[in-house]
């Protein structure tokens, strides 16, 4: 009973409820991201991403290279920024997720061999695997193609 009243609680409110996702082998970051990655950039309001808040985790390959710059990404390496409502500073409920994944050398040279991902907060797949607009505003973050809060 009570998980039915969530379930119809959200939908007749539209919010605060987390979407649900169909993991499967289309999708670059696991279920449990959120206990196996690491939070690499706590809640915080993103300039970019329609001003909404965001967290950033790191797959544990990516890890050192996102905390140490001279460090290249290996292969396989995960980005997850998890993107909230404009009202929810804490970052409890997620509104969509967009990911980075480092590629083989030579799979997406314009974008450094990184490929994008987005899902929506319906859990449907909008975007892969190198949207326009997430290549072009990466570009200036350097030669990885990361971008921080430092730029």
């Amino acid at each position: 009973m009570k998980i039915w009243c969530v379930a119809a609680w959200c939908l007749l409110v539209g919010a605060g409820c987390a979407p649900e996702i169909d993991f499967d082998d289309r999708t670059y970051f696991p279920a449990d991201f959120e206990e196996t990655y690491t939070m690499v950039s706590p809640c915080s309001e993103s300039v970019t991403h329609g001003g909404n808040y965001v967290q950033v985790y790191a797959s544990p390959d990516a890890l050192e290279a996102f905390t140490d710059p001279t460090k290249e990404y290996p292969v396989g390496a995960i980005l997850v920024k998890s993107q909230h409502r404009e009202t929810a500073p804490e970052c409890d409920y997620p509104t969509k997720w967009t990911v980075m994944r480092k590629g083989e050398e030579g799979s997406a040279p314009e974008s450094n061999d990184w490929g994008w991902q987005q899902i929506d907060g319906d859990g449907a797949f909008v975007l892969g695997p190198q949207p326009n607009g997430c290549v072009t505003c990466h570009a200036g973050c350097g030669e990885d193609r990361v971008c921080t809060n430092d730029e």
